[in-house]
């Protein structure tokens, strides 16, 4: 669980070889307002 909310953009499926195989590259978003408002709590 991540402290913050974020919003999964999506999941490059075998986007990247590493060690002797494909991984999926997950990606997630945060907008500034959203940051700048968790860090003001």
């Amino acid at each position: 669980m991540l402290p913050f909310q974020v919003i999964n953009e999506g999941t490059s499926r075998q986007a990247q070889w590493l060690y002797n195989h494909y991984e999926n590259i997950v990606t997630y978003s945060l907008l500034s307002s959203d940051w700048q408002e968790e860090g003001s709590k």
